[in-house]
């Protein structure tokens, strides 16, 4: 529905993160391991899908 997508656009930040956390993650992604911590912390996220 158009309403809905143009109440989400002036209303809300959409991002994608990586939430998991593996032996194998490169350098610049452990770099926002706290800040990741801190967004799925705010947004209360305490389990995600594969």
């Amino acid at each position: 529905m158009k309403e809905v997508g143009q109440f989400f656009y002036q209303n809300f930040i959409n991002v994608k993160i990586q939430v998991d956390k593996t032996l194998h993650d490169k350098e610049d992604v452990k770099a926002w391991y706290p800040d990741v911590d801190t967004i799925a912390r705010i947004g209360q996220v305490v389990n995600f899908r594969f």
